[in-house]
């Protein structure tokens, strides 16, 4: 610290101390010394640790600030990055539907006149699908 205390153990001596004209205003300016009696100590110890206490805060304060400048910059790249992963998925949506839509319904028109083979498991052989429809045969026996 940049202080002294000076602590006089006794009422008598503290009141000759403070009595004397311009000596705590000399002390506390020219030395940075304060003087505490007995019934002055425990005031002054508490102002410290107040003190102490509000410098602790403010330097928490400080980095809080420091945290929440840092995000309020982030921001902006943050919702630009989900606007780009949003167009994608929107991109994505459309292309898929795309293929459900149009692929799908040509491939519909295509084949409206051959008939579907009635034997799954026939069908899985020659697509050469034998493991999915084992698995499918499985489930549908549980």
């Amino acid at each position: 610290t940049n202080f002294g205390i000076m602590f006089v153990p006794f009422e008598g001596l503290y009141a000759e101390v403070v009595s004397r004209p311009g000596l705590i205003e000399t002390l506390g300016r020219d030395y940075h010394v304060n003087v505490a009696g007995p019934s002055t100590m425990a005031a002054i110890l508490n102002s410290l640790q107040m003190s102490y206490q509000t410098f602790r805060l403010q330097k928490r304060t400080d980095d809080v600030l420091r945290v929440l400048s840092a995000v309020k910059a982030e921001l902006p790249r943050y919702q630009a990055a989900l606007r780009r992963a949003q167009q994608q998925i929107e991109t994505a949506g459309k292309t898929v539907e795309g293929i459900i839509t149009t692929r799908t319904n040509v491939m519909e028109r295509k084949l409206k006149d051959i008939d579907a083979l009635e034997d799954a498991r026939e069908a899985d052989e020659i697509l050469g699908l034998e493991s999915a429809g084992l698995l499918a045969d499985q489930k549908d026996e549980d």
